[in-house]
């Protein structure tokens, strides 16, 4: 399918899904999107791994994503979560997605039964060929098993298979090959998100297109910061407010993941609801403990 290809860059936001008594909640999916955009960030990815996506049914994330769209502004971007493994389902959230609006698709890698070069290659194909809109790579070894090779992502993006990739790694040298190795084919148009907050600055100063990252959600603000200062030159204050940031991602989602996340948006005055089982929210000792970690970096509620 022939597209114009729409590069996308800045601050996403790795979206939480709210879940209210159990369900998915329309009136805080609406709250969250103008929260998001009143503070500064350029778009959310919906239903991707922060957003629980693995726990909720297809029909479930197709409203999820639906509902986004349908409260976002046309210059916040909606990147919809396509987490499934089999070429099918993937297909159909992701055809469903560009039928209701969203500016991309998120395509994590297929996983659990260790697929070959070849038939990840033919996955992210028969997406392309049926999407209209930019195609993204999602690389999770963490969740998948399977670390992407940089060289495999860069002939995907050179042949026209993908249009960018969300690197969530915590291995630095991994994203500047991509990086590296997409500079000499001359893929200008790539979006080339990374996706841990432990090497947002550094890969913002290697030439990356921005960052998709779970702790905008509850600090966007110091998100928006890092990626500003940097723009303007103001390396003194990106790497200030950086720090701020990182002491807080690692203390909250390191240690406590999904649950500490909607905990922190909890004392922000952003009702979420609980994680899905089997998570368990945070029991008194923990939920104290976020508030504090908050406070240190300076979050007022």
């Amino acid at each position: 399918m022939v597209f114009k290809m729409t590069q996308l860059k800045g601050v996403f936001v790795a979206m939480v899904t709210p879940f209210i008594g159990g369900n998915i909640s329309r009136d805080s999916i609406a709250r969250l999107m103008e929260y998001y955009k009143l503070k500064g960030l350029n778009g959310a990815l919906v239903c991707g791994s922060t957003g629980e996506a693995h726990l909720m049914r297809i029909e479930e994330i197709k409203e999820t994503i639906k509902t986004a769209i349908e409260f976002s502004k046309s210059d916040f971007k909606i990147i919809a979560g396509v987490l499934r493994s089999d070429t099918g389902s993937a297909l159909e959230i992701a055809k469903f997605a560009e039928d209701h609006g969203a500016s991309a698709v998120l395509a994590l890698t297929p996983y659990y039964y260790g697929f070959s070069d070849e038939e990840i290659l033919e996955h992210y194909s028969k997406l392309r060929d049926k999407l209209g809109i930019p195609l993204l790579l999602y690389n999770a070894p963490r969740f998948t098993g399977r670390n992407v090779s940089p060289k495999l992502i860069v002939k995907m993006l050179s042949e026209g298979i993908i249009d960018g990739i969300k690197d969530t790694v915590w291995d630095f040298s991994h994203f500047a090959q991509i990086l590296a190795e997409n500079g000499s084919i001359g893929r200008k148009d790539a979006s080339l998100f990374v996706g841990t907050t432990q090497i947002f600055l550094p890969s913002l100063i290697i030439g990356a297109s921005g960052a998709i990252l779970a702790s905008a959600n509850y600090l966007p603000e110091l998100c928006v910061k890092v990626y500003d200062c940097f723009l303007k030159g103001d390396l003194v204050g990106s790497r200030e407010h950086n720090k701020m940031l990182l002491k807080a991602s690692t203390a909250i989602e390191k240690k406590l993941g999904i649950p500490g996340i909607k905990a922190a948006m909890d004392i922000r005055g952003l009702p979420v609801g609980a994680p899905r089982e089997p998570f368990n929210p945070l029991n008194e000792d923990q939920y104290k403990y976020v508030r504090k970690v908050l406070e240190t970096v300076g979050v007022k509620y």
